[in-house]
Formats: structure tokens, sequence, C-alpha cells
């Protein structure tokens, strides 16, 4: 009889061992769910459509950033930018709206910021590695052959250059876009003792400097907008501090395989 209860208990024991070794396997099953649900970003690209400014409506243009012409109303707009790994929306508010003539393609940003910041003064400075920037880039082919950076700073500063061949490659900082813009500020530059409100860039790029033929109706470019927010002394880094129209997948802005579309329309708008 002892001999039996003994067996019992040893029986006992192995189940109870079983058990718990199958609730840590369920446990671990479990984790290795949560953290691939987690880490998984929404795979996406996203479409603008280009309007085309009605000839009446040409004469008000003025290249200041305050975006007072009444066609800016009826433009395409998007005020989403998103994280750049697109795990979710960034929680730096920027806009961006586009337009068309037949001579220029205007992009335009207004982007919320509570001190705004901008040191570099010359153009072709590295504005991207200090100020707080507007990007843009655009590749008309869809082949990277070539493609065209273009930056714009709180300061009114511009950065342009042209690559090549692909992703980075046969980078020209010679090249000048010839783009003409304006930045109106919300607020005072460089000065981390008041709140600003934000600043606002509205930028005109020449057709001719970026494709040899203007884009007709339905006709697609790929391209990005992006943003980066820099910090002053009293500033803290937080998320959000880079952002992208359409998220590039990664921490590099270039990721050019992920851009969105520009869709060119004659459609009008006044």
């Amino acid at each position: 009889m002892k001999k039996f209860f003994v067996v019992l208990a040893v029986f006992i024991a192995v189940l109870g061992c079983s058990k718990v070794e199958e609730k840590v396997v369920s446990e671990q099953k479990t984790q290795k769910k949560e953290v691939k649900t987690e880490e998984k970003p929404k795979i996406f690209k996203k479409e603008m459509k280009v309007f085309t400014i009605a000839e009446s409506s040409r004469k008000q243009t003025k290249i200041d950033g305050r975006f007072e012409e009444s066609y800016w109303k009826n433009a395409s707009k998007d005020g989403e930018f998103w994280l750049p790994r697109g795990t979710e929306p960034s929680p730096v508010k920027t806009t961006v709206m586009t337009a068309r003539d037949d001579r220029y393609l205007y992009v335009g940003f207004i982007a919320k910021d509570n001190d705004i910041y901008a040191g570099l003064q010359n153009n072709d400075d590295p504005l991207y590695d200090h100020d707080d920037v507007v990007e843009i880039f655009i590749d008309p082919t869809g082949r990277a052959t070539p493609y065209f950076e273009m930056q714009v700073s709180a300061g009114g500063v511009k950065f342009d250059s042209r690559f090549s061949g692909g992703r980075r490659k046969n980078r020209d900082d010679s090249w000048d876009s010839g783009i003409v813009y304006g930045v109106s500020l919300d607020g005072t530059l460089n000065d981390p003792e008041d709140k600003d409100t934000g600043w606002s860039a509205e930028i005109a790029i020449p057709l001719k400097s970026i494709s040899e033929n203007p884009p007709k109706n339905g006709e697609r470019w790929k391209a990005f907008f992006h943003r980066i927010n820099r910090h002053t002394k009293l500033k803290k880094a937080k998320k959000g501090d880079f952002s992208a129209w359409t998220p590039p997948f990664g921490g590099d802005f270039h990721n050019i395989r992920h851009m969105g579309e520009l869709i060119f329309s004659d459609e009008e708008i006044r």
C-alpha cells in the first residue's frame, strides 16, 4: 500500500510539472504574438492630386508663405504626417498642399511649432542636421534617374541637391533648383523664452528644372514630403521630431521605393 501512495505522489508531481510547462509555453507563444503585432507597421503609399490654377487666378500669386490666394482653399491638402517607420501618425502637426500652373509646381507647408528654430544662414548649408525644415523629394520618371531634394528652413534658407542612379547615389549639391519660396512665422525665430505657434513655407518649383516636359493630365510623379522639427536648448527631443506625409519605413528619408505619388490634373481651381 505504501508503494502505491509513492507511485501516486510521483504521478501527481509529474502531472503538475507538465501543466506548468504547458502554461509557460502558452505564455511564450502569446508574448511572441503580441510582439509581432506591436512591431508590424501599416504599409501604404499616399496619393495627392495636383490641381491646375485657373489662368484668371494666377495673377493673385505671391510667394510669401501666407496662402492668402483664393485657390489655396480648393487645393489638395493633407494634415496627417506619420512617424518615419509608419507605426502611427506624428504628434507634431504638419499640413502639406499642392497646386500647379504651366510653369511651376507649388507646394505649401503649415508647421505647428511652439519654438521655431533655424540658425544656418547660407544656401546649401546642411539644414537637415541643424534647423527646423520642410523637405520635398521628387522623382518625375519613377526610376530615380534623376530624383531631386529641396528643403526650406524656418529661417528662409534653402538646400537643394540632385541624385541619379538610385537611392543617395551620385549626389550633386551644385545643382540649383531655381525654387522661389517664402516663409512666414507665427512667433519669434530663435527665442526660446516665448511660446510660438508655428511657421509656414510656400515653394514654387520651376517645372523645367526637374522635367524635360511639363506633366500631362493624369501623369504621376513619385514624391516625398518630410518635416524635421529641431530643438533649442530648452526643448527635449520627443517622438515626432521627424515626420513624413508618406512614411519611408525607416530612419532614412531617402528610402525612395516607398515614395507616394502626385497625380497631375487639368481640373482647375480658382
